[in-house]
């Protein structure tokens, strides 16, 4: 597996450093498409977590095998480019991909919601992924 998000340079996958003022919208630099090809040629599962979502969706056209995001949640809880939208979730599903779901608080809830009991913002987002998952 290789997470496109982690490799530290920020020209090639489409999507700047955690640091909003830093970030670009996308698609991936000609580098980033050969990344994704050679990678691909090796069999090797891309991860797509925390790319732009044009990148995301480059990606996708790019490679033929099934994506993974290793550690991404769903955007309609907490809604930021950080996260899967539902399409987003749809499309990882139909090509057999996978989703990891992050259990850091910040990604859960809303700020307003960080103290919460433990376990149960968890669940209440698995049940959303499972949701998806079955087409709901």
């Amino acid at each position: 597996m290789a997470c496109l998000k982690a490799f530290g340079r920020s020209d090639w996958r489409g999507s700047g450093p955690v640091t909003p003022a830093h970030r670009r919208a996308g698609p991936l630099t000609p580098e980033g498409v050969a990344l994704v090809k050679e990678l691909d040629r090796f069999g090797i599962i891309q991860d797509a977590s925390h790319l732009a979502e044009a990148s995301f969706w480059q990606l996708l056209e790019l490679t033929t095998s099934p994506v993974m995001a290793s550690h991404s949640n769903c955007r309609a809880f907490v809604p930021t480019d950080r996260h899967l939208s539902d399409e987003m979730i749809k499309a990882i599903v139909a090509r057999d991909g996978v989703i990891g779901i992050n259990y850091f608080d910040k990604f859960l809830l809303e700020p307003k919601e960080y103290i919460d009991p433990p376990g149960e913002s968890q669940r209440c987002r698995a049940a959303c992924s499972a949701d998806l998952r079955s087409g709901g």
